[in-house]
């Protein structure tokens, strides 16, 4: 031990101590060893017997399979047996059956064979007499007849077998493949659109203006004084029925507001002349009478340049005797007047000047652009007006832009960190969408990001009888009935009428409806500038008539003229395109003229909704060819009216007092024509 231990430890390792401690050590080292030994010993017994517990098993499943299969072998055996048993039995008599079917034809055969034995000694016996040839004939005939019916028999008898063969056979192959559950054809009912909700129960307002459905202003407590002031000074008395649903329920909302909790959209469709400028015009005005500091805070968006021209005076005339001002830009004035008129450069910086802003979309996007410090970053209200026209395509980049300049506030630097950084909430924009054909297409709303919107949807509140009278009904739909934003609305006190002519007739037709039918102030609308230019010519030979053409060809000063010379009924025939179709509201027109068939319901509906407005009466008259009646016919009937169209009906002789003076002016058409052709 001593050597192992001055090997194992050295020589310096001769302490009793130290080699005790040592030994110790070894002993613990030597008894970990063995029983490490001893557990993978333990281990391995375990593993085996596992093994052969598994071998067991496996052994009694396999003698356990090996008796099942003999047991259902057993069961296939005996029912094999029965089924050949079974088959013996029924072939034993199906033999005995055609046994007796052969039996039946030897006896058929051997009484034939007896009667034609029988008839060749009568026909020996009886060769001269020809009248005996002919009964044996017949007989022979009658005989043959049997034979054939006898055949056809057996022939029928033996395909019965094969069916019935065929028949036992089929369920095994039923059986072989199991069929789960029935299959029930049920007849599918209409299918219905999955509209949102918003969308598909909106609130149903009339569409009549009359004293029926009138809101006097004395009589109402949601409006200021200062506003009931403005109203009665431009002539309102009374509210109409969009007027009176919308305003009430916007200015529920700012009063019952809560601050993280942004108010509800508007959308409304309502029919031309029903008073929708109005009813986003008070409650804004309302909300923002009480502002101190000056911030653009409303927005409203139209189409065209004169639009907007009028909805600015109409924000003018409401906003006396308020701090508000309001701004227009809409390519009115140069764009440098325009950035002097909105926007102001201090030593703190650009501020606004304005705190309601009226534009055109085309306008605002340069203004974002190009005029510095301009943005939306504080605005609370966004108006548009005609919605449907500035969601179009034409119109699309202008609502990304406005929205990203509303967001743009959010996105700037917030260091330092300070209270006042979040002292702020989120702003949400409440937006109003207002058209007399709003769309119901959801790629176009998805675009508005519309926040719990509320829709606002005119119907009209008369009912067709079957004799096509027209009788005043209910406000709201039937419950079955599904709500269609497609279905436009007609103002109730509108005439429409027809003239089906020829294409040659059309000038005709309308010098007879100026001259014939006392009408101080028309508006006619073509399909293209072209034929308002050359209409225009034509029309100036005649000068009992004042015309007047209206036409994006024309500059703003122009155009301006021939307005305000059409309210002044300076001019009774205004010819205009479709430019002025929309929105444009002006007194006293009482007819309408389609002189070209509009493309569709919408144009329709915009065209004639230049008249009749306010509660106040018009006319509409188309002016057809023969083959445009049946579509222009089927358009109508799209539209929500019970009033079925009437037709003019013209002797050949009406057009002859100006046929002399037709044919002479278009003489000067041709000449005026060429002139300008030579100019350009």
């Amino acid at each position: 031990m001593d050597l192992f231990r001055i090997e194992r430890f050295g020589a310096e390792c001769l302490d009793e101590e130290d080699v005790k401690a040592k030994e110790m050590h070894l002993h613990k080292l030597i008894e970990q060893r063995r029983k490490k030994r001893k557990s993978n010993i333990s281990e391995e017994d375990e593993t085996k017997t596992l093994k052969k517990k598994k071998k067991k098993k496996l052994a009694d499943d396999t003698e356990e399979c090996k008796q099942e299969i003999v047991v259902k072998e057993k069961k296939l055996k005996k029912k094999k047996k029965k089924q050949s048993d079974d088959e013996e039995d029924e072939s034993e008599v199906e033999k005995q059956k055609l046994e007796k079917k052969k039996k039946s034809k030897t006896k058929v055969d051997k009484s034939i064979e007896n009667a034609l034995e029988n008839s060749e000694d009568e026909s020996s016996i009886l060769r001269e007499d020809s009248t005996d040839k002919r009964s044996k004939k017949k007989e022979n005939s009658l005989e043959g007849v049997e034979i054939e019916e006898i055949n056809e028999q057996i022939e029928e008898e033996n395909e019965e077998k094969h069916n019935n063969d065929d028949l036992q056979q089929e369920p095994e192959k039923e059986h072989s493949f199991p069929i789960l559950g029935k299959q029930v054809h049920r007849s599918k009912g209409p299918v219905k659109r999955n509209l949102p909700r918003w969308l598909a129960e909106p609130k149903i307002i009339s569409s009549r203006t009359d004293t029926h459905n009138e809101h006097k202003i004395e009589e109402l407590d949601f409006l200021s004084c200062n506003t009931i002031k403005n109203l009665e000074r431009m002539g309102v008395k009374h509210l109409f029925p969009v007027q009176s649903h919308v305003v009430p329920t916007v200015m529920d909302m700012f009063k019952n507001k809560k601050p993280c909790f942004p108010c509800r959209d508007i959308c409304v469709q309502s029919p031309t002349g029903s008073g929708k400028t109005l009813s986003y015009v008070m409650p804004v005005i309302e909300a923002m009478s009480k502002n101190i500091i000056r911030d653009l805070q409303c927005l409203v968006v139209l189409p065209t340049k004169d639009l907007a021209a009028q909805v600015k005076v109409t924000f003018d005339q409401c906003v006396v005797g308020t701090n508000l001002k309001v701004g227009l830009v809409a390519g009115v004035k140069s764009f440098a007047k325009e950035q002097e008129s909105i926007i102001t450069a201090r030593p703190t910086g650009f501020h606004t000047l304005i705190d309601i802003l009226v534009c055109s979309p085309g306008r605002l996007v340069d203004h974002l652009k190009l005029t510095p410090g301009f943005s939306l970053a504080h605005l609370k209200y966004m108006v548009i007006d005609e919605a449907d026209r500035l969601l179009s395509d034409s119109y699309a980049n202008w609502l990304a832009l406005s929205m990203k300049s509303v967001q743009a506030d959010s996105s700037h630097k917030i260091f330092p960190l300070t209270p006042a950084k979040f002292s702020k909430p989120f702003q949400h924009v409440q937006k109003f969408l207002f058209s007399a054909t709003l769309t119901e297409n959801p790629e176009k709303i998805a675009t508005l990001e519309l926040f719990n919107p509320i829709l606002f949807l005119s119907q009209s509140s008369r009912k067709k009888k079957d004799d096509d009278q027209d009788v005043e009904g209910e406000e709201q739909p039937p419950e079955d009935q599904e709500v269609n934003l497609k279905t436009y609305v007609v103002p109730d006190q509108l005439k429409e009428r027809m003239m089906v002519v020829e294409a040659h007739q059309k000038p005709l037709a309308l010098l007879y409806l100026m001259k014939n039918e006392d009408h101080q102030c028309a508006l006619c609308f073509t399909n293209s500038i072209e034929s308002t230019h050359r209409l225009f010519l034509l029309l100036q030979r005649f000068k009992d008539i004042k015309v007047a053409e209206f036409s994006s060809k024309l500059n703003e000063t122009q155009r301006k003229g021939i307005l305000r010379d059409f309210r002044q009924q300076k001019v009774n025939l205004l010819i205009a395109t479709d430019s002025m179709s929309r929105g444009m509201d002006i007194r006293n027109v009482d007819l309408v003229v389609n002189y070209d068939a509009p493309n569709n319901a919408k144009t329709y509906v915009h065209r004639v909704g230049r008249t009749a407005r306010g509660g106040e009466e018009g006319e509409a008259v188309t002016i057809l060819q023969g083959k445009e009646v049946f579509h222009f016919k089927k358009m109508h009937q799209s539209l929500d009216t019970a009033r079925p169209i009437k037709k003019i009906r013209i002797n050949e002789q009406a057009f002859e007092e100006f046929e002399d003076d037709y044919e002479l002016a278009l003489r000067d058409l041709k000449t005026k024509v060429q002139s300008e052709k030579k100019k350009i």
